[in-house]
Order: structure tokens, then C-alpha cells, then sequence
């Protein structure tokens, strides 16, 4: 499963490797400089078990940051994605609400 989604903050994604065992995740904020990311990948499995995983990253004007992180196969669930990116002067990108795809 992969999904993308853009929004006035900038462009986040998420997609699921074939065998459910790999989740990459990158953001490509719309700032006018450097910026700074922060934010949440919230595993949720159908189970009941949940994850979550802080997120760090930075990047230059017109870059993108990602990231592979490693999950268990389970019997699926969702992952979330969210954060903020925020330029030199402090102003916020976000990415868009809820945004989320099934593994």
C-alpha cells in the first residue's frame, strides 16, 4: 500500500513494502529555506498492539527527508503519519491531518 498526499504545507508520504515488513515514510516541505522536522509515524495494528515513533529530520530549501523503518508482519493494521516542518524564521508546515495508509 502507498499513499501520498499534498497539501499547503508541502507533499508527505508513506508506502508499504510488498511483504508488510517496511514502511518509508519521506516529507518535502514547501518552506523558502532550511527547515527542521518533526513529528509521529503511529503504527496500529489490527491486533491491538500499538507503536509509536518519534521522527526527526532536516533538510534544504526544495529537499525532502526519509526514512525506512522496519515492522512487524502481524495480521496488518494502519500507519499514520504527522509532524511539522518549520523554517529558519519559525513558520510551520504540517502535514495534512490523518493522514494514513493500511499495511
Amino acid at each position: 500500500m502507498k499513499g501520498s498526499v499534498t497539501g499547503t504545507g508541502g507533499t508527505a508520504r508513506l508506502n508499504v513494502s510488498a511483504n508488510r515488513r517496511n514502511i518509508y515514510w519521506s516529507v518535502k516541505p514547501k518552506t523558502t529555506g532550511p527547515w527542521l522536522f518533526g513529528g509521529t509515524l503511529k503504527l496500529r495494528y489490527y491486533s491491538g498492539y500499538s507503536r509509536n515513533i518519534t521522527l526527526h529530520g532536516w533538510g534544504a530549501l526544495g529537499g525532502s527527508y526519509s526514512e525506512n523503518i522496519g515492522i512487524n508482519k502481524n495480521n496488518g493494521g494502519k500507519v499514520y503519519l504527522s509532524g511539522t516542518a518549520r523554517d529558519y524564521s519559525g513558520h510551520p508546515y504540517s502535514v495534512l491531518p490523518n493522514f494514513h495508509v493500511a499495511f
